[in-house]
């Protein structure tokens, strides 16, 4: 009998069954789609409550069209962005394979050395069926943080066993995200030289390995940006820029009831085990176990950040779902030390994500679907440049004489619905950051006004009043709502989606804007602002070390703008620091698309509200310094 056990648990016998087990998680967990289908946007009378999906599509667009990334676009994804959108329209469809085997490649290898490294066998395989039942069968652009946690893993395995295949990896990821989504990139960057030179501080790699190593990713992104047409500081910044306005302005409250709880659970449970088991880890030196220590806080703090600033339905579950992914990436939850207590932790901290799972989404897990790969074969056997693209039925119809008044001209749309103009098949001209929702910091604003305060301009402009998370339309891009006042005339009007539409043409004697400074002063926080003609405003207020802190752990410290008006009571809107460093102007308050018209035609008229004044109110004046710095601007022309 013990012969017998003896053979089928032989080490031969069980690395089979490894190799077995972890190529058919990984070929579950394979697309079973090709490409992303693009449809005309749905009519909702409510879209401004949600983000504007027609970003995805606008990339391709953008991309075909030869724009420079830095230069004429702002976007926190990249050129190789469509490897997670998944939207095929003038792509490769050999690049999108080459994709999905590499991610293929990386599960692969990341559930097998887990199993063939693991001293908790059946934890370590737990947690691998875990994952393969709880991803969903679509995860799309949440791909971008499914490959940081392949490079944490990547980054553990070189850390404690010095894999040679770990630094293919970990070059691959890094140059990749860096040109799919760049904030994931400049993280992995850093991370990723720093193991290096701490290898050859050690001596774990010869000096000619280390320089060759060292110098890879900078020649491959150098190539990188030439063939994809990026500006590469230009594109570091811009990116920088959205990234740093985010969490500032694009927060909501929480949208599904008592996550945060789960998450307080969660992050204390994962502490105490992680903190244990690399203090019974002895094969790490301190440093190195400080290193790993850092990196998963990090991870964790960036799937936290992910899901809890941008607060709804689908940002939360993602935290939960991708959580599974956390823990196994991290080793020393199962793989490295043998103690019954982490392993406990880990299992019960699962098993709570199952939980909440099951209570907030109506199919927790998906196997069925996961299983049959049909659609992808077929989808890649019939991929065209445009085989994904279904925007025949036009549902987004333009009125006829816009269309015949625009004809070939360039033409842009605000506040975001870059997709209409895709379906209408007009000369879109993009300005740098094309979606007003993510204008929301001065140097972002700048990009956009001095595309629109030059020959650049395009002729039209298809405007609607509005904005999301109840924004003030005006104030979303102050200066560009200024340079259409200013150098675009009202010459048309309609209805899309049962809204009102304007249509703005580029004036003949266009004149270039030019803000001179007047004055400079500080006023207490709350003080009233009171509008001046013709004069722009921008407005710094400046958080102390507990807004700060705030802004690390939740979202910024929430600012009201408030708008008192001549004849009515006081209104606020949602707004930002950054977003008033942008800045504002008018003494009129636009309620809606038909005060905008009558405000671009310059008419004094009684339907249009007067500004008393403006107030920024803080809702927790102890985060904010007392004083706040007012900016005045001549407007000229």
């Amino acid at each position: 009998m013990k012969e017998i056990a003896a053979k089928v648990f032989s080490k031969q016998n069980i690395m089979y069954l490894n190799i077995c087990i972890s190529l058919f998680c990984a070929y579950l967990l394979f697309p079973n789609y090709f490409e992303l289908n693009i449809y005309p946007i749905q009519s909702s009378q409510y879209n401004w409550m949600s983000l504007d999906p027609s970003w995805t599509v606008t990339l391709n667009y953008l991309k075909m069209k030869g724009l420079v990334w830095g230069n004429d676009i702002a976007f926190t994804y990249g050129p190789l962005g469509q490897l997670c959108t998944r939207v095929g329209w003038g792509e490769s469809k050999f690049l999108f394979l080459f994709f999905d085997l590499f991610m293929f490649v990386n599960w692969f290898l990341v559930f097998y050395l887990s199993l063939k490294q693991t001293k908790n066998l059946f934890i370590t395989l737990f947690l691998v069926v875990s994952i393969t039942l709880i991803f969903p069968d679509w995860i799309g652009i949440a791909n971008s943080f499914v490959l940081l946690l392949f490079y944490m893993f990547w980054l553990r395995e070189n850390i404690e066993n010095n894999s040679k295949i770990s630094y293919v990896f970990l070059i691959s990821i890094s140059v990749l995200m860096v040109f799919i989504k760049l904030n994931t990139g400049l993280i992995a960057l850093p991370l990723f030289y720093c193991v290096l030179i701490y290898n050859r501080f050690l001596k774990k790699i010869p000096n000619k390995l280390f320089l060759g190593l060292f110098f890879i990713p900078f020649i491959l992104i150098y190539i990188l940006t030439i063939l994809l047409n990026v500006s590469f500081f230009k594109y570091v910044f811009s990116a920088l820029e959205i990234v740093s306005g985010y969490n500032e302005i694009m927060y909501l409250d929480n949208q599904i009831e008592n996550s945060l709880n789960y998450v307080k659970v969660i992050s204390c449970i994962t502490l105490f085990a992680f903190i244990i088991s690399l203090y019974l880890n002895k094969k790490l030196k301190i440093i190195e176990k400080l290193f790993l220590f850092g990196t998963s806080v990090l991870s964790f703090y960036l799937m936290y950040k992910q899901a809890f600033v941008r607060a709804d339905v689908n940002h939360i579950k993602e935290f939960f779902l991708y959580y599974t992914l956390f823990v196994f990436v991290f080793s020393d939850f199962h793989t490295s030390v043998k103690n019954y207590l982490i392993n406990g932790l880990t299992v019960f901290n699962v098993l709570i994500v199952f939980y909440f799972l099951n209570n907030n989404q109506s199919k927790t897990i998906v196997f069925k679907e996961k299983l049959l790969k049909n659609d992808y074969f077929i989808g890649f056997n019939n991929f065209n440049s445009t085989s994904g693209l279904h925007l025949e039925e036009n549902y987004l119809k333009l009125p006829d004489s816009f269309l015949r008044k625009i004809g070939n001209e360039t033409v842009d749309v605000y506040p975001w619905n870059t997709q209409m103009l895709l379906e209408n098949k007009l000369n879109y001209k993009p300005r740098p950051v094309f979606q007003s929702y993510t204008t929301y910091t001065k140097e972002l604003e700048n990009l956009n006004f001095n595309h629109y305060n030059s020959p650049n301009a395009p002729q039209y402009v298809i405007y609607e009043f509005e904005a999301i998370d109840n924004r003030y339309p005006l104030f979303d891009e102050s200066k560009l709502n200024l340079a259409l006042k200013l150098n675009y005339e009202l010459i048309d009007k309609g209805i899309i989606d049962n809204k009102k539409i304007l249509l703005l043409k580029k004036k003949s004697d266009f004149k270039q804007i030019k803000l001179e400074k007047v004055k400079e002063y500080a006023m207490y926080n709350n003080s009233p602002l009171i509008p001046q003609k013709d004069i722009y405003y921008e407005i710094e207020l400046y958080n102390n070390i507990f807004g700060k802190y705030y802004s690390l752990v939740k979202n910024s410290p929430e600012i009201k703008l408030e708008i008192q008006i001549d004849k009515g009571k006081k209104l606020d809107y949602k707004t930002s620091k950054k977003l008033l460093e942008s800045g504002i102007f008018s003494t009129f308050y636009i309620r809606n698309t038909d005060e905008f018209e009558i405000f671009m035609k310059n008419i004094d008229s009684d339907s249009i509200q007067k500004v008393k004044y403006y107030s920024f109110r803080l809702l927790n004046d102890k985060m904010f310094k007392e004083k706040i710095k007012i900016t005045e601007y001549k407007i000229l022309q």
